[in-house]
Formats: C-alpha cells, structure tokens, sequence
C-alpha cells in the first residue's frame, strides 16, 4: 500500500501466466525529489485517498459501498477512484491537470471534440471556479467530471424531500427540483459536504431527525450541450430516514401551497400530466446533477426504469413548505412520491412543476416563521465535523520529504500559467 500502512485481509491467486509490478513507498519517495510538481500532486492525491479509507472505516461511517455494491476491501476503496477524488483536491492541483488535459487535446486532436463550443481558456475559467474537474480519461480523451453529494431523505410512506426551488430577489420562484444537496470543495469529504448540507443550511431544522442508512454513488456519462465535451457526472448519495413522526417537524407552520394551503384559502390548483413511457419519467432524470442538459447520457448504477407506461397525477396533492437560511433566503421544499420527484427533473415536468407552483405566494409571516425556525436551532460547525484530516494530510505531505508549501504553490502557479500560454 503506498498511501497508508495496510493489513491485507485475504490471498491474490493467478489464475493464468502474468506479469507482477511492485512498487515500493520508499522507492516511489525517492523517485520523486527530482519531480517537484509530480511529487506534489501524488502527496495531495495519496493524502486525499487515505482521507476516504479513515472515512470508510471510521466509528461513526455510514456504511459505504461503491458502484459494484462492494465495500472496502483489498482491492477497492469506497468513492476512492481518481476521477472521485480529483474535484477535492486542492486548486492548484486541479488546475494543472486542467491545463496539462486541455494542451494535450488540441482542437485539432482526435480527443477534442470538433463541436466545442467553448475555448479552452473558457473551460480552464471554470475549473477554477470550482464548476468541474476536467481530466484524459481512460480512452485518451478529454473529460469534465461534474461531483455532487445529495440527501436521499425518505419519510415512512416511501414519500422524498425534494427541493422545488428559490424565491428570487423579485418574488418569482426558480423552479429546480432535485434533491438538495451541494458540490464538494477543496479539501472536503463526502461526509463532510453531507455535515454541511443537514448543518449548514437551510435543512438545519430538520437535522436531528434524520438518520442515515447507507451511501451509494450513481454515475451518468454525455456530451454537455453547452461544451460539446464528454462529461462524467458523479453523484453520491446519501439515503436517509426520518427518525421521528412527520408532526414532530412541525413544518405546517411554513406550508406556502398544497391540500393543507387550500384548505385554509378554498383554492385549488392542478396541472395533469400523463407520462406516456418509461422513457419520459427517466430518460432525463440525470439532468439534475448539475445546471447542464446532456444531449445524450449512458446511466449507470441507476434504478432500472418500469416496463410499463405510467401515469403521474401532477395535481398539486402535495403541501409545499418553506424554509430559511442563515441569510432569510427562502426556498421551497415537497415530499414527492418517488415518480413525480424522477419526472419534475424532465423538461416537461419542470414545466408542469413552473405552472403548478405559479399561484403559490411566501407571505411576510411565513418568511418571519422560517427565519424564526432556523435562529432557533443550533447550527454545528462543519469544519469540525471530521477532524483529524489536516494532520493526515501533513502527514502524509512529511513522508514525501523536501520543498515547503509556499515553494510549490508558486512551482505550480508557474507550470499552470506555461501551459495555459500554450492554448
């Protein structure tokens, strides 16, 4: 093992002639003084991979697998694979192998897709402000990986929390469903992001009644319409239950649309949808990982879609509740059934969903009452939600020997602005 010291937990048997490559920590150590740039991105990298082997084995782990359903093991490490682990590192990292990609893929190349839309300067624009990692993938292409860690709230009727939208500034509804969730930074885990999702925001009210039950991660291959380059886009998801009964939340409070808001005014409201094919629920119910449109996905490690044509009643016979963060913004939250959550992604459920959700109106008191609900909870520090990281990293970075921080922070800097002069 040449990130971490290793007890190997079984016996690897050939089955047929083949050839055995070892490499030593030590010797690889060595190697590497002369490489100052190389050497960098393999200490933050072997840093970063022995982060998730702590967070995969850690007392307090939800219980991990990766895309094979398999957990750690001596041949694979939960969420450990490069391109996972890629979009964490820190940004000078992420931008070099931008730069070294994106030089190495010219417009003229095979790699570099004859339709972009974007110049690489653009691309490497975006990397820097954290959007994508952009990497040579295994087919000896250019690739963007788009990351995302999600909240897969479940409630006992099988019902999701689902985020709706925003109000804006000028009291229209930006109408996005999907489950909540947020882009991990530099330096973050998984489970560090998922801290700062349930803690950190809006959903804080709602954090000690949620109770994690396992994590999975789900994969969507396309072409970006707006790049025209291959994008992977790479979601874990943590599934969770309430641990308490609905009522408890008291989420009536802040109920802005839905049976219990017509109740009170003798409104209705409906929009009727029928999805004539499984297609139509799921085929673009990947869009959501980020604001991009694939022009055409593969799925992967997805739930299969139903044999059958489907029918989504999208009247609105769900209650639509607000909730506040830390700056009074308001957004909109549901618990969907799990067909209309896959189908409010699609083109035209985000359609119907603008449509159902344009009479719904935050009043100043249900504004008041969010803002009040979240002052009242605690809101824990997520920057401590995993210690002990840091030292691992230092010491990881100790083992690696020579050059100070600052040294290859400017290195770095230098071999990123030669290469970009080169696009």
């Amino acid at each position: 093992a040449l990130w971490c010291k290793w007890k190997y937990m079984g016996e690897l048997t050939a089955e047929r002639g083949c050839e055995v490559l070892i490499v030593k920590s030590a010797g690889l150590r060595t190697s590497l003084e002369n490489f100052q740039t190389i050497r960098h991105v393999a200490v933050v990298y072997g840093a970063a991979f022995y982060e998730r082997v702590l967070a995969a084995l850690g007392p307090n782990a939800v219980e991990m697998e990766d895309a094979s359903g398999q957990s750690i093991s001596d041949l694979s490490v939960p969420f450990a694979a490069f391109d996972a682990i890629l979009p964490c590192l820190p940004m000078t990292s992420r931008l070099l192998f931008a730069a070294v990609a994106l030089r190495t893929c010219p417009i003229r190349s095979l790699g570099w897709p004859a339709a972009a839309k974007r110049h690489p300067m653009e691309m490497l624009k975006e990397v820097r402000e954290g959007k994508c990692a952009i990497l040579i993938n295994s087919a000896d292409h250019l690739e963007r990986v788009v990351s995302i860690v999600a909240l897969r709230l479940e409630r006992s009727d099988g019902r999701v929390l689902a985020a709706l939208g925003a109000l804006a500034d000028d009291g229209e509804i930006r109408v996005d469903c999907k489950l909540p969730g947020s882009k991990p930074r530099e330096g973050e885990l998984p489970g560090m992001v998922m801290q700062k999702v349930i803690h950190g925001t809006e959903l804080a009210p709602l954090a000690e009644a949620i109770q994690f039950t396992q994590t999975t991660e789900e994969t969507a291959c396309g072409v970006s319409e707006r790049t025209a380059v291959t994008t992977k886009y790479m979601r874990t998801v943590y599934n969770a239950a309430l641990s308490v009964p609905l009522e408890e939340l008291d989420l009536e409070a802040t109920v802005v649309g839905g049976p219990s808001s017509c109740a009170m005014s003798g409104r209705t409201s409906s929009v009727v949808v029928h999805i004539s094919s499984a297609e139509g629920m799921y085929g673009n119910s990947l869009r959501s990982f980020n604001s991009e449109r694939p022009s055409s996905i593969m799925v992967t490690n997805m739930p299969a879609p139903p044999s059958t044509d489907a029918q989504v009643s999208s009247h609105l016979d769900f209650d639509v509740f607000a909730l506040a963060d830390k700056n009074s913004k308001i957004y909109l939250y549901a618990w969907l059934a799990p067909a209309e959550l896959e189908h409010f992604r699609t083109a035209p459920g985000k359609q119907a969903l603008v449509e159902l959700l344009a009479g719904v109106r935050v009043t100043a008191e249900v504004k008041d009452t969010a803002a009040k609900r979240l002052s009242l909870t605690v809101i824990k520090a997520t920057s401590a939600a995993e210690g002990g990281n840091g030292a691992t990293a230092d010491t990881a970075a100790e083992a690696a020997g020579g050059g100070t921080q600052l040294e290859e922070e400017l290195l770095l800097n230098a071999m990123i602005e030669d290469v970009s002069t080169r696009l």
